[in-house]
């Protein structure tokens, strides 16, 4: 792929944090899905993170499952074009995102890609319904990601926060290690 260069409009954010691009195929034979996930992360970061989080990105990149992103931040007109790449494989009936500092690569996807973009804040009132149905799924491992590290590990680092009220979403208080890809 060429890309354009980047601009800081480009970019979701200025935080060496991971982004996580994930697919959820609802298994038509009955309870489950399949998964399937790209994350992205700068590649000057890389390092400093096996270094510090003692987990292995650099494989992770090696293998395929990290995209390792020219810089220090995240250049999030290649996860467009990954989105992009699944649409032309996939039905994607919707790309659901976390609106923090998302304006401008949701605009490009609504607009210029013909995605349907749906918010998805970061919390319980949004995340409490979806977080009890994986909760179920983990439960009863009809979850199919083909063994995917990143997966597994995100899945390992999260709890379960819980208020009065009984909603819950993931959380990752238990750990200091990320749970992007939940």
């Amino acid at each position: 792929h060429t890309f354009p260069p980047r601009r800081s409009s480009d970019l979701l954010s200025t935080t060496p944090d991971l982004t996580a691009a994930v697919a959820v195929f609802p298994d038509e034979r009955g309870p489950g899905c399949s998964v399937l996930a790209q994350f992205f992360c700068p590649q000057d970061r890389i390092h400093t993170r096996v270094a510090r989080d003692r987990v292995p990105y650099d494989e992770w990149a090696r293998r395929g499952f990290l995209l390792a992103t020219p810089g220090p931040t995240i250049d999030y007109e290649l996860v467009r074009a990954h989105l992009l790449d699944w649409q032309n494989r996939f039905e994607v009936r919707m790309v659901a995102y976390d609106p923090w500092n998302a304006v401008d690569l949701v605009a490009r996807l609504e607009k210029l890609d013909g995605f349907t973009c749906v918010k998805m804040r970061q919390g319980k009132a949004t995340l409490s319904a979806p977080s009890k149905a994986l909760e179920k799924a983990i439960h009863e491992k009809p979850i199919r990601h083909d063994g995917h590290p990143i997966i597994k590990r995100h899945i390992g680092n999260a709890s379960i926060d819980i208020d009065n009220a009984g909603t819950i979403q993931p959380s990752k208080a238990h750990s200091t290690e990320r749970i992007a890809g939940v």
